[in-house]
């Protein structure tokens, strides 16, 4: 998973639509509680850092979702 603030969004090559996924690493402090809603986007690396998927299937919205209600520094976005 690659660590990245942001990324471009809306259509992947095999037609699947996905979600941007936009993290504020200025403001993230590494807390992890968006691992717990949405691991299959959210990790800590071993480095204790946060690293993400910038554009998940949009399958995963929800998962996505509530991982940015459950930031406590509300560092997580999404868009279409």
């Amino acid at each position: 998973m690659p660590a990245t603030r942001s990324a471009h969004h809306l259509i992947r090559s095999e037609g699947t639509t996905t979600v941007k996924v936009i993290v504020d690493m200025d403001r993230c402090q590494d807390h992890g509680q968006c691992v717990f809603s949405a691991p299959e986007v959210f990790r800590i690396n071993d480095a204790g850092r946060l690293e993400f998927v910038a554009e998940p299937d949009d399958t995963l919205r929800d998962a996505v979702e509530d991982a940015a209600d459950v930031c406590p520094l509300q560092a997580i976005t999404i868009e279409d």
